[in-house]
């Protein structure tokens, strides 16, 4: 009641939000340096203009170290560009990030089940996918677009 306005975020954060929200700029070191928590506060304020610039940031360091703490990021504040690349790049790598016990993917199925059964019908999706257009293109009778070879008279 002295003016002040509790908080979880750092200040420097907010002044950079509030930077932000006045000239329509960040740093671009400070983004990508805290690409993460900047999509939970652009998330929290609504944002959409640096949440979308933080989104793409974390995109473009995913690793095997991040993976699952941005996944779940990406989930809780419905940052949907970032959670579709995680999903790609765990369908991309998923021999390393679903048995590699330091990345610990497969306990999404206990802490967080919802974001596991969207994870695993995004993969199972694309797997279809990618089964009906190998078969289409072996010139199955499901659509193949193949050119039958003409009769030689």
């Amino acid at each position: 009641s002295d003016g002040e306005i509790k908080t979880s975020h750092p200040a420097f954060i907010l002044k950079a939000v509030l930077s932000f929200v006045y000239t329509g700029e960040i740093c671009a070191d400070l983004l990508d340096s805290n690409a993460q928590i900047l999509v939970g506060v652009a998330h929290e304020y609504g944002l959409d203009e640096l949440q979308q610039q933080s989104e793409q940031s974390c995109i473009c360091a995913l690793t095997f170290d991040n993976i699952k703490s941005l996944l779940q990021s990406a989930h809780l504040y419905t940052a949907m560009d970032l959670k579709n690349a995680c999903f790609a790049f765990v369908e991309r790598h998923s021999a390393v990030v679903l048995t590699c016990g330091k990345i610990n993917m497969m306990s999404l199925m206990s802490e967080e089940p919802d974001l596991w059964r969207e994870l695993a019908s995004a993969m199972s999706g694309k797997a279809d996918a990618g089964a009906a257009a190998r078969g289409k293109r072996k010139g199955s009778p499901s659509g193949g677009s193949r050119k039958q070879a003409k009769p030689l008279s």
